[in-house]
């Protein structure tokens, strides 16, 4: 009542929860509230009422005394003024209010944007409706589709649950509370005012509703935050569920794929090994038995180019006519059927003569048999594989990587460096380019070299496992298809090159030797690379100068014109290095001219790219001659290398960064040791057997494997024998039948 008469509307408080569109009352027109003429004529009819009751009493016929009734008179104007006062502040505060609240309602409609865009924009009721139905469909496709964790959608429901509760609970504290503060007499005296309000409110937000839906339903900034990280939360949940779903099924599958091959495997073992159960006897007609025996007899003409002579016919023209020839029939099958009987017995026998005298101490195996034996010993050599000394491993793994990585060492990072003409640039050359050598092209490398050295130690397993005494010829095309088919499928795990990046680049960021006996490993190191290094240059020389003055008087070897003709150029270069031990690895253009012209000089024309050619090999030469020099003299230099650092009166700078690429392969290794021994084997020994499950499925793999005198001859008589069993158990039926 207090708000009412403030000019404030009283609206019911059970409306007080809903949004802004709630006071929308654009609609309320309240000119149409009057009181029998407005403001003036209820001023009129006050002065009109007192001037009444205050005249003289004879005044138009009252007979009234005036003394007696003024009291009277008084008492009824006071209670008439109170009654109207009352009146008229209530209707004009209830008028006020109104217009109040329309003003402020609309101010605050102007204050919002234009929404005309969004009519544009939006897609009209149609499409919501197919849009609609489109999500339902994709809601009911994606619940049959997936499905959800009870314990999950349990909990969401008592959320939910609760959520509504606590919702319900502070709905009625606020009704209740709105209730207690407002005066029941009041409200009794002004319920018609309350229905118009309420009459006003529902037509007006109904239209609003279908009018302007988007201003109605618009919040405030913090709400639509809070809405949006609330729906962005279901939708980051439903995803991560959906992923939970996905890998859980994936983890089915390949649990799955994991007991098939298992089944399939013991399946072939068992059929292998087992002895066939022994099967219900089941009496069988004579024609059936007779069915049999053709058929058997039919592929074995076909396999081996033989026939038999069994009688075949074809009858029910007619009854009699059927009788007759079923007789006949069965006297040529009781004719013929020994005779065929013996011939197998005969074969038989020649063939188990031929086994024996050419296998006396094998059994006959057939392919099926053969294959699972191939198989068996396949297997063991990958369990061989991981039996390999993590020791053993390391020193293959450091042979080859060096094999692999010492080229590019030298060629593309210690030459360029070691020919830049000072130790400070020799410093900063190296450490750019190893370090672009680690971020691009080392981990891949390493990776290769590491699969090459497995490769080469199962290859190593396999060649040892063929010259034991009890090695079987017979499996090596089998084994050694699926060793290559299975090598060819296997790829290195992708993250190991990632690891091995951060562990090399660590590594080699590392320029100080520890100790004196890694200093002298490092020594070791750098005289094994230049020496080899220097052997091949020296072969290199050997061809393309030709034999020395030893080599022509005790080997009889004679130089080519050609040769001839390199060693006078040689003889010149010698002549530039002889005068300048530290000459840069290029010829200047006057020495070049020099050269051609003293050999000009000595009748020996030859041209530019000519000497150039012969320089490379002579100061390759010439270098690393001078490389291993500096290496002797660095085998007792440590201690002057750790109190004088890079200001040593010994040039070691090669030894250190050969130190540096020793560490490193050093750390490689040990990391692709590892990933063999606890991964890859792993992996290469599954390929393997799904190599094995697939060749052992496929009947012309097996056949195309397993050849020679040895498997056709079991085969054979395997065959036979099993025809002539079917040959005797009819016979023995058709004398039965007699």
């Amino acid at each position: 009542m207090a708000q009412l008469l403030r000019g404030r509307s009283s609206i019911d408080p059970r409306f007080t929860h809903i949004r802004p569109a709630v006071y929308a009352l654009s609609r309320v027109n309240f000119s149409g509230f009057s009181y029998g003429g407005g403001n003036g004529q209820h001023q009129q009819q006050q002065q009109h009422n007192r001037h009444r009751l205050l005249r003289n009493p004879n005044y138009g016929g009252w007979q009234y005394s005036y003394q007696s009734s003024r009291g009277y008179g008084m008492l009824i104007g006071r209670v008439l003024r109170g009654v109207l006062k009352l009146r008229y502040l209530v209707l004009g505060g209830a008028i006020g209010g109104g217009v109040t609240l329309n003003k402020r309602y609309e101010e605050w409609k102007d204050g919002l944007p234009d929404m005309k865009w969004l009519e544009e924009v939006l897609p009209d009721n149609d499409k919501w409706a197919g849009f609609t139905r489109s999500l339902l469909a994709a809601k009911d496709s994606v619940k049959d589709s997936i499905e959800i964790d009870p314990r999950l959608k349990q909990l969401s429901e008592n959320k939910i649950n609760e959520w509504r509760q606590w919702f319900d609970q502070r709905l009625d504290a606020a009704i209740e509370a709105a209730e207690t503060q407002q005066n029941p007499q009041i409200e009794s005296s002004f319920q018609n005012l309350s229905e118009l309000v309420s009459e006003l409110y529902g037509a007006t937000r109904e239209e609003l509703r279908q009018k302007n839906t988007v201003n109605a339903k618009s919040l405030s900034a913090e709400e639509s935050r809070k809405r949006v990280d609330t729906l962005q939360s279901q939708v980051d949940a439903l995803q991560t569920e959906i992923m939970n779903v996905q890998l859980k099924y994936q983890r089915e599958i390949e649990k799955l794929e994991k007991e098939n091959r298992d089944l399939r495997q013991q399946y072939l073992i068992i059929r292998t090994n087992r002895k066939q159960p022994t099967k219900k006897r089941i009496k069988k007609s004579l024609i059936d038995m007779y069915s049999e025996v053709l058929d058997e007899l039919s592929g074995y003409d076909t396999t081996f180019s033989t026939a038999d002579h069994l009688p075949r016919v074809v009858v029910v023209t007619t009854r009699n006519l059927s009788l007759a020839v079923a007789d006949r029939f069965w006297k040529m099958v009781r004719e013929t059927i020994e005779q065929q009987a013996d011939a197998f017995k005969a074969t038989r026998f020649n063939l188990e003569t031929e086994w024996k005298n050419n296998f006396p101490r094998l059994r006959e195996s057939g392919r099926d048999e053969l294959f699972e034996k191939a198989k068996g010993e396949v297997l063991d050599e990958v369990v061989n594989l991981s039996q390999v000394s993590p020791k053993k491993w390391e020193e293959l793994l450091n042979a080859k990587l060096w094999e692999m990585l010492s080229n590019y060492v030298f060629e593309n990072v210690y030459l360029p460096a070691a020919q830049s003409g000072s130790q400070s640039s020799f410093n900063t050359m190296v450490d750019i380019k190893l370090r672009q050598w680690a971020e691009q092209a080392l981990p891949a490398k390493s990776v290769e070299a590491g699969w090459v050295a497995l490769q080469k130690e199962f290859q190593h397993l396999m060649e040892v496992a063929r010259k034991t005494p009890d090695h079987d010829d017979l499996y090596d095309n089998l084994k050694s298809a699926v060793i290559d088919e299975s090598i060819r499928r296997h790829s290195w795990e992708d993250k190991a090159i990632d690891m091995l990046r951060v562990i090399q680049l660590n590594t080699l960021e590392d320029r100080n030797v520890h100790d004196k006996q890694e200093w002298d490993q490092a020594v070791k190191f750098f005289e094994t690379s230049v020496k080899e290094k220097l052997k091949l240059t020296e072969q290199t020389i050997s061809e393309m100068f030709g034999p020395s003055t030893s080599q022509k008087w005790l080997q009889w070897r004679y130089a080519t014109d050609e040769q001839t003709k390199r060693k006078h150029v040689k003889g010149e270069l010698d002549k530039i290095l002889s005068s300048d031990s530290r000459h840069s690895p290029t010829l200047s253009y006057d020495e070049l001219t020099t050269v051609r012209k003293n050999l000009q000089r000595g009748n020996v024309e030859v041209e530019t790219d000519y000497i150039r050619e012969t320089w490379y090999p002579i100061y390759r030469l010439h270098f690393l001659k001078q490389a291993l020099n500096r290496a002797y003299d660095c085998r007792k230099a440590y201690y002057l290398y750790t109190q004088q650092g890079a200001q040593c009166e010994v040039n070691c700078s090669d030894v250190v960064l050969f130190w540096r690429i020793q560490q490193v392969i050093k750390v490689t290794a040990n990391a692709l040791r590892q990933q063999v021994v606890n991964r890859e084997a792993r992996r290469l020994d599954k390929e393997i057997k799904e190599v094995l499950d697939e060749y052992g499925e496929d009947d012309d793999k097996k056949q195309q494997l397993l050849t020679g005198k040895r498997v056709t001859l079991a085969e054979e008589l395997i065959r036979v024998r099993h025809i002539q069993e079917k040959l005797e158990e009819f016979i023995n039926a058709l004398n039965q039948e007699k």
